[in-house]
């Protein structure tokens, strides 16, 4: 018997009692037994041993690719899996950009190029998988993975048969687009405007009291924020600034999402609303700017 679940598990929690491969003669094969592991969220792990000790085999079992096991598997909260095969498997009937957005429908065109711009592939999206090289269709097929903001990412070995320099590149790409966990960082906001001008101005600071991961129209929220140092606030500022911009608000109001390692001031984006929004109701209240209203009158000219 086997299980998997999507139930909000705060872990990958495999528990692979056996595992078999039936070869052609009709003879069992014994792959998997007794396999125990727990990753938490945010972790890194890797698996390691000869070829033909059942990785592959266990990535799939993960995956839901392969069934028939004896054991359970439960995965990450929401359960949403990316995968990178040893082969890229890219749809060959469909460009670089249309294998992103088959994999990923709900995601916007901005943040597709964005991310092909980050593994430089730019200039490759119309392009279809026979005019890449290898290295580049492994590229696409690691921006796939990513393109549906995973809660898991499995990677089987993405880069083998690649020379050294370029496998080197890439695993740092990797290494630098996989979400660090944000856990028991301080959360902030900034409400934004810009004009048809470029003139950009931050309306309001807002900080979270309550744990990272509430939305801040619905937790406990002091505004402006009180334990931002200047410096902290300026590079939230200058990066609120570029984000506008990057997204193509035009005209109007927004607002950026930030989270603060408290630990060493490592700070990141993790949302951007391209518009009014609730908690612009609360930096019009705590400020007496009314951001709706301006924000109306700016697009209309």
């Amino acid at each position: 018997m086997n299980a998997l679940s999507h139930a909000g598990a705060s872990a990958l929690d495999l528990a692979i009692r056996r595992k078999d491969h039936t070869r052609a003669d009709g003879v069992a094969h014994h792959v998997l037994a007794d396999f125990r592991l727990t990753l938490p969220v945010g972790a890194v792990g890797a698996l390691v041993g000869p070829s033909g000790c059942g990785k592959t085999t266990l990535l799939r079992l993960v995956a839901g690719l392969d069934q028939n096991y004896d054991g359970e598997i439960h995965l990450p909260a929401h359960g949403r899996l990316g995968m990178v095969f040893q082969e890229p498997r890219l749809l060959p009937w469909r460009t670089v950009i249309d294998n992103l957005r088959i994999a990923a429908p709900q995601a916007h065109d901005a943040a597709l190029a964005a991310l092909l711009d980050e593994l430089g592939l730019a200039e490759h999206a119309a392009h279809f998988p026979r005019q890449l090289s290898l290295g580049l269709a492994r590229r696409v097929a690691l921006a796939r993975a990513l393109a549906i903001a995973p809660d898991l990412l499995l990677l089987d070995e993405p880069l083998v048969s690649l020379d050294a320099a370029l496998a080197r590149e890439l695993r740092e790409k990797i290494a630098a687009l996989i979400e660090t966990s944000i856990k028991g960082w301080k959360e902030y906001e900034l409400e934004v405007m810009r004009d048809r001008a470029d003139n950009c101005v931050i309306i309001c600071s807002i900080e979270n009291v309550d744990a990272m991961g509430v939305h801040t129209g619905d937790s406990i929220t002091v505004a402006p924020a009180q334990t931002l140092s200047d410096y902290e606030y300026q590079l939230m500022r200058d990066a609120a600034f570029a984000v506008i911009r990057r997204v193509g608000v035009e005209t109007g109001g927004s607002n950026v999402q930030f989270a603060v390692n408290p630990e060493n001031g490592d700070m990141v984006v993790i949302e951007m609303n391209p518009r009014v929004s609730r908690s612009s109701a609360l930096a019009s209240r705590a400020t007496g700017f009314p951001i709706a209203k301006i924000a109306a009158r700016l697009a209309v000219g």
